[in-house]
């Protein structure tokens, strides 16, 4: 049985909230089976918020750019404070009405993109976790152009 603990103790928790349940089930199962994260789901940025309340910070948090609540660089920013000193990541699948400077700017370690494949994704993930950022809209783009404000500024609600 200390084992199992254990176990689980090595595990990073993630956050994923997408309020497409295919998504979210399938992010969670594609996590979950390599033995490396545990998993924890919703659907809205309310329910986000109380994760992380009841939880604590999360490792890493994805959150679908589109999901009721998300007011773009502002809830994002938000996050980015109330989940430190875990990360915060967009899952998107494709940016809409923000860009990916301003998801930058407002602190987030990086963007997953639902189309890129799934050996992608889990490299992407594991640079975030690193401290790295993942930033593919930005490739071409040196990302020191873009300010990045201190987490400690973030308004919080």
């Amino acid at each position: 049985m200390l084992r199992a603990i254990t176990s689980d103790l090595n595990k990073k928790s993630v956050l994923i909230a997408d309020d497409h349940n295919l998504v979210a089930e399938a992010f969670s199962i594609l996590l979950e089976q390599t033995g490396q994260y545990s998993v924890t789901v919703v659907h809205d940025l309310m329910d986000a918020k109380a994760a992380i309340v009841a939880h604590g910070p999360f490792d890493l948090a994805l959150l679908d750019i589109r999901m009721p609540g998300m007011e773009g660089g502002k809830s994002i920013a938000e996050m980015v404070h109330r989940n430190a000193p875990g990360k915060i990541a967009i899952l998107t699948g494709g940016l809409v009405g923000i860009g990916a400077a301003e998801v930058y700017a407002a602190g987030a370690s990086g963007i997953l993109l639902k189309s890129k494949p799934i050996t992608d994704t889990l490299e992407s993930i594991k640079l975030m976790l690193a401290g790295g950022r993942h930033y593919p809209m930005l490739d071409a783009v040196p990302l020191t152009q873009f300010t990045q404000p201190a987490r400690a500024t973030a308004v919080v609600h």
